[in-house]
């Protein structure tokens, strides 16, 4: 019987590891494409300007729970969803 050296028996595990590694970028990557994924990270992110520029917006669509913007986001039309960013981000740039 021949037995690998080490070298081979670690070059195969970094392999193994590498090939698992972008397959796993690969699937999540997927829902960047997502619209809900983008609806509630844009969501989120306007918020976090809200607060940080100390706005004042208050109400249902202005919060940070990711979870909750997403989950809504799959129970309206995307139309909706894209009004939704729109009106935020006007009343961001009204905010100065």
């Amino acid at each position: 019987m021949i037995r690998p050296n080490r070298i081979t028996v670690y070059m195969g595990l970094f392999t193994l590891s590498s090939v698992l590694l972008l397959w796993g970028c690969t699937a999540t990557g997927r829902r960047s494409h997502d619209p809900c994924d983008h609806y509630a990270r844009t969501a989120v992110s306007q918020n976090q300007q809200n607060l940080g520029r100390r706005c004042g917006f208050t109400g249902i669509g202005w919060h940070s729970d990711y979870n909750a913007h997403y989950q809504w986001c799959t129970n309206v039309p995307r139309e909706l969803a894209d009004q939704e960013i729109r009106r935020r981000g006007e009343d961001l740039r009204q905010c100065r």
